[in-house]
């Protein structure tokens, strides 16, 4: 009987192990990946699937049943790719598609080559997109357009963080003077998974007889047009305990010596009052959450700074001061030192901005935005003047194309 019952738990209770093929990139650019596959003794292809810098995508969320997968990798403009093996699957040039035969390639697709991946008889697989030949920041020429990948990097609160950062360059006017415009999004994903490990630290409490304090989540959201908020919980339990003084009797051992034999003798004690717990108790426990709202905003020629806004403070009166103070001292400091340090002068949207153009641009705003799935981005805008032998010059020294 017990046999058939543990038969019948594992078959029924058993928790399925989620396979995939996951793609990582570990590139200072944007890439897109299709893959190709055999299901049903005929083959398909299906993509478009993005990928920012630091970032992963799973195009195969199912049981891989194949030894063999397909893909290509390429760059926002398609320049570059990983791909080029002697496996040829349809693909759509630029647009997303789904799952496509490829024994004749419907009308505006093409064929291309793939990389064949061997997986063995694993469940699941990743695969990490390496290119030593890509420059950080990456630049290209399209048409009057330069588009640049840049990955920041930088520790906050001790932990390694990325900023991946798209810019697009247009320039406007002829002559001996042209007008650049410039829409650079920076990539808070990393910033974005690693926020509540960043504040655990400065967060939690642990105290036997007194307050424990443990940071649940915080997350990092759009809030509304152009603004952000980090929204915090907190889990905090209050423990009292009580004490007494106890008596405490000490006694050593004492020994008599006659005629040479040694006797014990009466034991010596000594009685002292010692101060123990008697009882641990929880007054109460209580989630907490509170809300920091985050206003960008230009200052001089490229900083961005960020103005925050403690509200919706959800707690009862004697631990509002308590929340309060994290959010204003520990968020503020985050918020307004650290993020607007990454995002302005040195940090992620100056780094996209070609060095020989620096002295010349300056932010004319910047927005927070979605990027799509929960992601945000910092979007900032702005443009420049400049002459016509300074975009000759920046064209052949990062495209080779003028």
């Amino acid at each position: 009987m017990k046999l058939l019952v543990l038969i019948f738990l594992s078959v029924f209770w058993a928790v399925p192990v989620k396979a995939s093929l996951k793609f990582c990139n570990k590139t200072p650019i944007e890439l897109w990946t299709a893959v190709g596959y055999l299901q049903s003794g005929k083959w398909f292809s299906e993509g478009w699937w993005k990928t920012s810098p630091g970032g992963c995508t799973t195009p195969i969320v199912r049981q891989l049943n194949n030894r063999y997968y397909y893909y290509r990798t390429q760059n926002a403009s398609f320049r570059k790719y990983w791909g080029g093996g002697n496996y040829s699957f349809c693909v759509h040039p630029t647009k997303r598609f789904g799952p496509t035969g490829s024994n004749n390639c419907p009308r505006g697709f093409r064929m291309e080559k793939f990389n064949q991946i061997d997986i063995g008889n694993r469940k699941s697989h990743t695969l990490n997109l390496t290119c030593d030949s890509c420059r950080n920041p990456d630049f290209q020429l399209s048409g009057r357009n330069l588009l640049v990948n840049y990955l920041h990097k930088d520790r906050i609160e001790g932990q390694a963080v990325s900023f991946s950062t798209r810019g697009r360059f247009s320039a406007t006017g002829g002559g001996n003077r042209l007008r650049i415009s410039y829409n650079i999004n920076v990539g808070l994903n990393d910033l974005q998974k690693k926020l509540t490990s960043m504040l655990r630290p400065k967060v939690d409490q642990s105290n036997e007889c007194g307050d424990n304090v443990r940071l649940q989540n915080a997350s990092l959201k759009l809030h509304s047009k152009g603004r952000a908020r980090v929204d915090v919980n907190i889990h905090f339990e209050r423990w009292v305990c009580t004490y007494a003084d106890i008596p405490e009797v000490k006694c050593t051992d004492t020994w008599i010596k006659a005629f040479g034999i040694k006797t014990k003798g009466v034991p010596k004690c000594t009685t002292r009052m010692v101060t123990k717990r008697t009882s641990k108790n929880r007054l109460f426990e209580t989630g907490i959450s509170g809300t920091l709202v985050l206003t960008p905003s230009i200052s001089g020629r490229n900083r961005v700074r960020l103005a925050a806004e403690v509200t919706n403070v959800r707690v009862r009166n004697d631990l509002a001061r308590f929340l309060v103070n994290i959010m204003n001292v520990d968020l503020k400091r985050l918020a307004q030192r650290e993020l607007e340090q990454n995002l302005g002068n040195g940090g992620a949207i100056e780094g996209a901005v070609p060095i020989e153009f620096q002295p010349y641009f300056r932010i004319g705003q910047a927005a927070f935005y979605d990027r799509g799935n929960g992601h945000l981005g910092v979007r900032a805008t702005g443009s420049a003047q400049v002459t016509y032998a300074q975009v000759i010059g920046l064209c052949r020294k990062h495209t080779r194309l003028c």
